[in-house]
C-alpha cells in the first residue's frame, strides 16, 4: 500500500534540498567497476561540491581527471531537475559533446536514472501492478531514445555532436552542457553560437578533462 503521508515528506525532502544530494543518495545508483554492481549513489566530497555548485551558479566550469564521476553526477542532478519540474514550467537540455555519442552517453545516463526514480514523482496516474516492467518504465517519456527523450511532464533532452549547427531548432534552454568542451574543435565558435538558447536565463555547464595546458 502507498502511503501518501510518507511520500509527501520525501517529496519536499527533495524539493527543499536544491543540491539535489539528498534525492541522488537516497534514490539513485551508480556501476560500480570493482564490485562489478550497481550500488547507492553515495557521492564523494567533490562530487557533492559540484552539485551544490549547480544549485547555486549559472555557469560552471569543471575540469576534472578521468574516472572522477563528474559527468555521471551532472547526469544525476539534471536527472532530478526534471522529475521535480512541473509541466507548467518544463525543462529543456541541451548536450553537445565532440562527438554524437559521447552526448548520447549523457543522455543514456540521464534516463536509466530516471527509471531509477519511485513511480510516486511522476504522479499517481504513473502507479502500475508491475513498476519494473520496461514497458511500464517508458510510460512517463513521450519520445525515448539516443539521440532525445521527450518526458510527459514536457521535458526535453536533447544530444547533440558539436558544430554551428549544434543548437539549430532548440531553444529556451535551460540548462546547456558542453561535455569534453576544451577538445570541440572550433570550441569557441560553437559556444557562441548555442549562447542564444540560454539569453532568457538559462544555465551553462562545461565539463571536460585537460587538454594539453
Amino acid at each position: 500500500m502507498i502511503d501518501i503521508n510518507l511520500i509527501s515528506q520525501e517529496y519536499v525532502k527533495c524539493v527543499a534540498d536544491r543540491s539535489r544530494i539528498y534525492m541522488i543518495t537516497h534514490y539513485l545508483k551508480t556501476y560500480d567497476a570493482t564490485q562489478r554492481k550497481e550500488v547507492p549513489f553515495d557521492l564523494f566530497p567533490r562530487q557533492r561540491d559540484l552539485c551544490a555548485y549547480l544549485a547555486d551558479s549559472q555557469d560552471v566550469i569543471t575540469t576534472k581527471p578521468r574516472q572522477a564521476g563528474i559527468t555521471t553526477t551532472c547526469g544525476a542532478f539534471i536527472a532530478c531537475e526534471i522529475a521535480l519540474a512541473s509541466p507548467e514550467s518544463p525543462l529543456t537540455i541541451l548536450v553537445i559533446g565532440n562527438t554524437l555519442d559521447l552526448a548520447q552517453q549523457m543522455v543514456t545516463k540521464i534516463k536509466n536514472f530516471l527509471f531509477q526514480l519511485p513511480r510516486w514523482f511522476w504522479g499517481e496516474e504513473y502507479f502500475d501492478v508491475n513498476p519494473d516492467d520496461p514497458k511500464n518504465k517508458e510510460k512517463v517519456f513521450e519520445i525515448c531514445n539516443q539521440k532525445e527523450l521527450v518526458l510527459k511532464n514536457g521535458c526535453r533532452v536533447v544530444a547533440r555532436s558539436s558544430g554551428p549547427d549544434a543548437s539549430r531548432g532548440v531553444g529556451g534552454v535551460t540548462y546547456l552542457i558542453f561535455d569534453e568542451a576544451a577538445f570541440i574543435e572550433k570550441g569557441k565558435d560553437v559556444y557562441a553560437s548555442a549562447l542564444a538558447t540560454v539569453s532568457t536565463g538559462g544555465h551553462v555547464i562545461m565539463i571536460s578533462t585537460p587538454n594539453g595546458k
